[in-house]
């Protein structure tokens, strides 16, 4: 018998991965293939998926200007942040999911002249799941605002051309996409209120420059999903939950599925899995696609025990060809004499 085990990573990365193909002795009539491949998570530890997003104001009447009178403006070339009561800034197309959590967040405005006066403002968020561009009907003072608001008070000078962004934001983010109806893609607004009359601060408007409109950026992090697998599953579930109501039947199943994507986790139950595995989704070089079984059933319950991928006659248990980026922890690949348990195609 021949046994194979290691304590590294096998990333399925065709510019980094040799052809690997484990071979049996001459001798073997059943080969055990032991994979044990950490990286830096550990079992069972769900790691944050990190993103980052950013867009320009793509419409013109998304970036406006209120005087203190509730006159508004959407067709000037600048927005006078100080010097008007507010300033409104709405960003279509906010692409992350509802609940994310939210790590960093600032608008970036290029200065459309050069001011130096005192300047102090207040911002705040619509507090709306899905906020839509200024008009006369829809100002910028009669709006619904976040209870979290951030103070920016002594702002910095500004030249004319250069670039300057917001204090962070996270907080007033991070209240609208906690909302119930917030879902990615939604438009989100920010609003800014001047403190100081004699203040001004000059930021191009898409109307004057929309090479030069401001920009959102925002950094954040979601949860992983978890998908499961038992040999008393069905394909047929949603694969959301670990028991045989939800969970799916067959690993090859699970990893060819669409709704699988980069950082997520895959559990199977104890068990041996008559099948032949061929990963068809891909993960990335920071969040490879985990697949891990559950020797000690503490995802599933019970006792735990080996969970083995039995090869079909004539067949691979594992078969890579060209999907990249897995983490594959705890199995054990069973085969023929003559055949290669795992086959990874470097091609």
């Amino acid at each position: 018998m021949f046994v194979y085990s290691q304590t590294t990573s096998i990333y399925r990365n065709p510019a980094m991965l040799p052809h690997m193909r484990p071979k049996p002795s001459p001798d073997c009539f059943l080969l055990l293939v032991f994979l044990v491949l950490t990286l830096w998570c550990q079992l069972h530890h769900e790691v944050a998926q990190a993103a980052t997003f950013e867009v320009s104001i793509i419409s013109n009447s998304d970036d406006a200007e209120e005087e203190s009178g509730g006159s508004l403006s959407t067709g000037n070339s600048k927005i006078e942040l100080g010097k008007k009561l507010w300033g409104g800034f709405r960003f279509q197309n906010v692409t992350m999911p509802q609940g994310a959590t939210i790590t960093s967040a600032y608008v970036r405005f290029r200065a459309e002249g050069s001011n130096s006066n005192d300047t102090d403002l207040t911002v705040f968020g619509h507090d709306v799941d899905s906020a839509v561009t200024f008009s006369s009907s829809n100002k910028i003072s009669t709006r619904t605002r976040t209870s979290a608001s951030v103070s920016w008070q002594n702002v910095e000078n500004w030249s004319s051309g250069s670039y300057y962004q917001s204090p962070e934001l996270k907080t007033v983010v991070q209240e609208i996409v906690d909302r119930s109806g917030w879902a990615s893609g939604n438009s989100m607004a920010i609003l800014i209120r001047s403190d100081n009359s004699g203040g001004e601060r000059l930021a191009w408007a898409r109307d004057g420059d929309s090479s030069s409109d401001a920009v959102i950026h925002i950094e954040f992090a979601t949860a992983p999903t978890e998908y499961f697998v038992r040999t008393d599953g069905s394909n047929s579930n949603s694969g959301t939950g670990a028991d045989t109501s939800q969970a799916w039947q067959t690993i090859d199943y699970a990893v060819s599925n669409s709704a699988v994507d980069p950082g997520d986790i895959i559990y199977v139950m104890t068990g041996t899995y008559n099948e032949l595995v061929t990963p068809a989704r891909s993960g990335t070089s920071s969040q490879p696609i985990q697949l891990i079984a559950d020797t000690d059933g503490s995802i599933f319950g019970g006792t735990g025990g080996a969970v083995t991928i039995q090869a079909p006659a004539d067949q691979h248990a594992v078969d890579f060809g060209g999907d990249n980026y897995w983490e594959i922890t705890g199995f054990v690949l069973s085969g023929v004499a003559g055949n290669d348990t795992l086959d990874v195609d470097n091609s």
